[in-house]
Order: C-alpha cells, then sequence, then structure tokens
C-alpha cells in the first residue's frame, strides 16, 4: 500500500493521458471478477487502484458504480461469518473494508455492509487483543474511530441512515463487546475508545438522532415519531336523493334519461359542433377564394391599362413620324394645292355664285362681253385675267 500511495501521481498522470486504455483494462477486470470470485490480493488491489483512478462521487459511473456493488456483496458475505469466523481473512477483510469506505463515505452513500463488516472486524481484532496480541488493539481503536466518522459523515447527508446504522447495527455488537468478560483483558485505551462510541450513540452525542427526533428523551435515543399520529378521517357525505321535479333544470340535467338516449344527445351535440365548424372552414376557403380572385382581377385590369397605355404612346410616336419634315408637307418649298389661291380668288358666295359673276352682272352685258373677249389671248397655252396674262405650266396655272 505504501508503493501504491507513493505512485498515486504517476498513475492519475498517465490515466488522463490514456483515458480510453484505463477505461478497457479496468472493464476487462470487473468482466473477468464475479459474485462467486474469492477476493484475494489481486481482486481487492483492482479495486483500490479504481477508488483511486475514477471519481466515485459520480451517481453513475462505468467503472465505479460496479465496482462498489461488487465490493459490497463480498463485504456482506465475508460480514456473515462473524467475527469467530474470520480467522485468516481478517487482513483481507480489513482491506476490503477500507475499500468500501473510499467507495460509500466520500458519494455519501448508505451501505449496511459496511458497518455489518465493520462490528465484524472490531470483535475479531477485540478477540485477538484479548489473546495479547497488541497489533489488534491497535486495528480495533482505528476501526472504532472510522466507524464513529463514517456515521458524523452520513448524519449530515440523511439523518434517517444514519440513525439505522448507529441503533440497529453498531450498537448492538458494540454493547455485546463491552458486556463481554473478557473485556477486562483488553487494554485501557481500547475500553475508553469502545465506552466512549458507546456512550456516543446512546446519548446522541454525535449528532444523529438530534437531526431525526429533535432533541434527546432523557439522554437515550428514541424511535421515530413521524407515524405516531392516527391518520385523519376521511369525511364522509351523505348521498342526496332527488326525484323528478322536485327542483328546475332536472331534466336538462338527464337525471332521468337512460344511457341511450345520453350518448344520442352527445352524439346530436358533437355532429352539430362538426357542422359549425365545417360551415365556418367553408367560409374561410371562400374568403380566401374570394380574395386570389380579387387579386387576379386587378392584376388583369393593370395589364390591360398598361398596354392601352402603350398602344397610345405608340399611335403618338407613328403620328409625330408621319408629320416629321420630309418635304412632301412643307409649303415653303412647294405648294401643297396648285388651285389653293384661285380658289381664294374666286370664292363661292352661295349655290353656283361667285364674286365675279357678281361683277359681270354690275357692268352689264356688254362690258362684261368686252371683258371676256379682252381677256382671250393669241398665244397657245396662255389666259389673261384682269388686263394680265399668265401662262400654263404643267397644265395648270400660275400666277402672283
Amino acid at each position: 500500500m505504501q508503493v501504491v500511495y507513493a505512485l498515486r501521481s504517476p498513475m492519475l498522470e498517465m490515466a488522463n493521458n490514456y483515458p480510453d486504455a484505463a477505461y478497457e483494462y479496468f472493464v476487462s477486470k470487473l468482466q473477468s471478477m464475479g459474485p462467486s470470485t474469492v477476493p484475494r490480493a489481486v481482486e481487492l488491489g483492482c479495486l483500490k487502484l479504481i477508488t483511486f483512478l475514477f471519481p466515485v462521487t459520480d451517481f453513475q459511473h462505468p467503472i465505479t458504480t460496479p465496482a462498489a456493488v461488487l465490493a459490497d456483496h463480498w463485504a456482506a458475505q465475508i460480514a456473515a461469518l462473524g467475527a469467530g469466523g474470520l480467522g485468516d481473512l481478517l487482513s483481507d477483510a480489513l482491506m476490503l473494508w477500507e475499500i468500501i469506505y473510499c467507495l460509500v463515505v466520500p458519494a455519501q452513500r448508505f451501505s449496511p455492509a459496511f458497518f455489518r463488516l465493520g462490528t465484524a472486524l472490531l470483535g475479531a481484532c477485540c478477540a485477538g487483543s484479548a489473546a495479547g496480541r497488541s497489533e489488534r488493539a491497535e486495528a480495533a481503536q482505528a476501526i472504532s474511530g472510522l466507524l464513529r466518522r463514517a456515521l458524523d459523515t452520513l448524519t449530515e447527508t440523511d439523518p434517517a441512515a444514519a440513525y439505522v446504522a448507529g441503533a440497529e447495527l453498531v450498537r448492538p455488537e458494540l454493547q455485546r463487546l463491552i458486556d463481554a468478560d473478557e473485556q477486562k483483558l483488553l487494554p485501557g485505551a481500547l475500553q475508553q475508545a469502545l465506552k466512549a462510541l458507546a456512550a456516543d450513540l446512546g446519548k446522541g452525542s454525535s449528532g444523529v438522532e438530534e437531526r431525526m427526533v429533535g432533541g434527546t428523551d432523557n439522554g437515550i435515543l428514541v424511535p421515530l415519531r413521524l407515524f405516531q399520529e392516527a391518520p385523519p378521517q376521511i369525511k364522509m357525505l351523505d348521498p342526496i336523493f332527488h326525484e323528478t321535479g322536485d327542483r328546475a333544470g332536472l331534466r336538462n340535467a338527464g337525471m332521468e334519461m337512460s344511457e341511450t338516449k345520453l350518448l344520442q344527445r352527445r352524439l346530436n351535440k358533437e355532429r352539430r359542433a362538426a357542422a359549425r365548424q365545417l360551415n365556418r372552414d367553408a367560409t374561410v376557403l371562400q374568403q380566401l377564394q374570394s380574395g386570389k380572385d380579387t387579386e387576379r382581377r386587378v392584376k388583369r385590369l393593370h395589364q390591360k391599362r398598361r398596354v392601352e397605355v402603350i398602344m397610345d404612346q405608340e399611335k403618338t410616336m407613328i403620328k409625330q413620324i408621319a408629320t416629321e419634315n420630309t418635304g412632301f408637307m412643307d409649303t415653303s418649298l412647294r405648294r401643297y394645292s396648285a388651285g389653293k389661291a384661285r380658289k381664294k380668288e374666286n370664292r363661292r358666295m352661295g349655290g353656283n355664285a361667285t364674286v365675279d359673276k357678281t361683277r359681270e352682272k354690275e357692268a352689264g352685258p356688254k362690258q362684261a362681253k368686252g371683258n371676256r373677249a379682252s381677256t382671250v389671248s393669241s398665244e397657245p397655252g396662255g389666259a389673261v385675267v384682269g388686263g394680265r396674262s399668265k401662262k400654263k405650266k404643267g397644265g395648270k396655272i400660275r400666277g402672283k
């Protein structure tokens, strides 16, 4: 054990650096061990290494949890042998008990096998001390101190378990050792340690029963008082029987209806509720469809207006192109209508009457005849109008 404690730091460092290898190694070791395996130095050394290398405070761990269960099983089997049946197994039992202490006490768990094996070891060591073995007396003192420390630690976390362990597992065997005849052969220091532990368990100086019952009863442990009161009685309710018609609303409550009628009424209510829900769903679907139709109609109207705007712009552009300066419609270059001036000079006044005809009638027939004669020109293709000559060009009359 001195070598194990000396190599604890390097082993922890190796286990942290190679966690998979450590896990696989100890899993194979635990699989090779079982309840039927006799715990020897190899098995106990493996469990001790597990308490060094792996966390024992985890609620459930793939290595420490099976190791704790296996150690508890072995401790229960050895404790069943009693103080007189340990014999040569005392050293192995002491090592196993210390391993269970490392697995249970730091994790704040309750293990009855731990206290049973501790009391058995205490009895075996006291017997060896009475036979004259001084090392057994030292071991007995260490066991009593470790038992008290375990009880104090358990009291802080689970007072009920600590009370049961102290009153039912430790105190009977401790009282037997104190009352035995061979107690007088024990060393004085061991006798005082046993009596001090018994006094603490009896008076409650360790604080076990103080946390359980809130104090002591004349310095003696008292049992739990949680269920000493009588349970409360269930309140009885007198049944009330109603007759038909003694109160309004009984018919609606369905007191005089058969089970079939009630089920039929319930079916009708469910059917009406389903119909109302279907109507609501249909209304919602109709509103959604109407919204889609409106959206489609608005989009179509926008598209129509856009096309109309495009067509109007195209028509305007075509007209603009047609009226551009091509030389055909420019009257400064050429006359659009050759007889425009003649039409302006010979305007119609109504019917077949013109300005020239009106003047002829006013001047008289002779003057009109002379005027007509004077207008005749001897030049071919020429004409005289108002005493001035005009020439035809291209079959059309040009004048100033």
